[in-house]
């Protein structure tokens, strides 16, 4: 299970952070940031612009410019931490959204930002203490349960995720993306008639998110309907073409129906998508040795413990073929 990292969003002159949880372990995505300027401030649409454009180094200037007048204003802290966050400077971002709070403690956004910096840096517990001063500020804010939800997921505290999440979608019924997480959770437990209810919700609040077709092919994996969960793996290569996981999915359908010609074609695309995931190297390996293919078995095993040589499985793997392969001489 990952996390779906992340998009910015302002809403009318403040710079708000969201984290988007995913699925299965080979997947990633990535929003592009957004941003609503102020109509009415001058100096603040000039940053967000510089922002928009990726001048960061312009944005910082403009809101240093502005705080050097007026060291109170806390949409500029606001504004230069994301800044900030977005050119890997976390601490400066942590420090700016401690200033916002120290001049206005009554601010969720300033703790829903800092939040979010906590959350990527991995200290989840000041993470979810900052989402939780946020909540108690304003309580109506989806996201601000939203991203606390993904803080406790990263945590291991899955049941306050589903509760989070759940309150994410009682504020607003169509938020696909937390029916997508708290799908994948319910998938994690095994709860398959509640994850796939998920993912249908997902899907019907947006019929290409192609995240919730993937994670659903995978609640369908686990039970072994295969051909169903092979069309969902199509729908999602369909919507995105270049959805690594989908094609290992649906490889590890193929073979686990034996039609290895059909998963090594799916882990050589996945292959040509990203050729550093060494587990696929090892679930190739092992259709070719299914195959008879044993040169070729080895080469991806092989390949598999160069990208990842603490990972035990293509040892294992290549261990047992090497040992057959003598037993046979």
């Amino acid at each position: 299970m990952f996390i779906i990292k992340k998009y910015l969003i302002v809403l009318f002159f403040l710079t708000i952070f969201a984290v988007i949880l995913n699925s299965h372990v080979y997947a990633s995505y990535s929003n592009t940031p957004t941003l609503i300027d102020s109509s009415d401030n001058d100096k603040l649409s000039l940053g967000n612009n510089y922002f928009k454009k990726g001048q960061y180094d312009m944005a910082i200037t403009v809101y240093s410019e502005a705080l050097k007048v007026n060291p109170r204003l806390v949409a500029y802290y606001n504004n230069r931490a994301v800044t900030y966050f977005r050119i890997g400077k976390y601490e400066k971002a942590i420090d700016d959204l401690t200033s916002g709070i120290e001049i206005d403690p009554n601010y969720a956004v300033s703790y829903y930002n800092r939040g979010y910096v906590y959350d990527e840096l991995k200290n989840y517990d000041l993470a979810i203490a900052d989402y939780s001063k946020a909540i108690a500020i304003d309580s109506g804010r989806e996201e601000y349960y939203y991203n606390r939800g993904v803080s406790y997921y990263s945590n291991h505290i899955s049941d306050l995720a589903i509760a989070d999440f759940s309150k994410a979608i009682e504020l607003n019924p169509k938020y696909y993306i937390a029916y997508n997480n708290r799908g994948n959770i319910y998938r994690e437990k095994r709860k398959y008639d509640l994850a796939i209810a998920d993912f249908n919700q997902a899907i019907a609040y947006n019929k290409d998110y192609a995240y919730a077709y993937n994670n659903r092919g995978l609640v369908y994996y686990a039970l072994r309907d295969y051909d169903t969960a092979i069309e969902d793996f199509n729908k999602a290569i369909i919507i995105s073409p270049d959805y690594q996981a989908a094609f290992i999915n649906r490889g590890m359908c193929y073979g686990d129906k034996r039609q290895y010609d059909l998963a090594i074609a799916d882990y050589t695309k996945a292959i040509q998508l990203d050729n550093n995931n060494g587990a696929v190297f090892t679930l190739r390996g092992g259709a070719y040795r299914q195959q008879g293919l044993y040169d070729l078995a080895i080469k991806d095993y092989d390949r598999a413990i160069e990208l990842n040589p603490n990972d035990i499985m293509p040892r294992v793997c290549k261990k047992l073929l090497l040992d057959k392969l003598e037993s046979n001489n």
